[in-house]
């Protein structure tokens, strides 16, 4: 078991500061995507219900690609 001694840092140790890191960018980046990314699904959605005998249309060619 460890001490609380050995837990401790020295009296003279620089404070840690806090540094933006590689990886909280790439959560921030990843969270704009992510609302980006549910603002096109919501449009689609708003599209979709504005033309819906468009929308079947479009699924049917769709599905139809992907059988052939």
């Amino acid at each position: 078991m460890v001490g609380a001694a050995a837990l401790t840092a020295p009296a003279d140790a620089a404070p840690l500061q806090a540094l933006p890191s590689q990886t909280s960018t790439m959560i921030d980046i990843a969270q704009v995507k992510g609302q980006v990314h549910a603002q096109s699904i919501q449009k689609v959605g708003e599209l979709a219900d504005r033309n819906p005998h468009e929308t079947v249309s479009i699924v049917r060619g769709w599905l139809n690609d992907a059988a052939a």
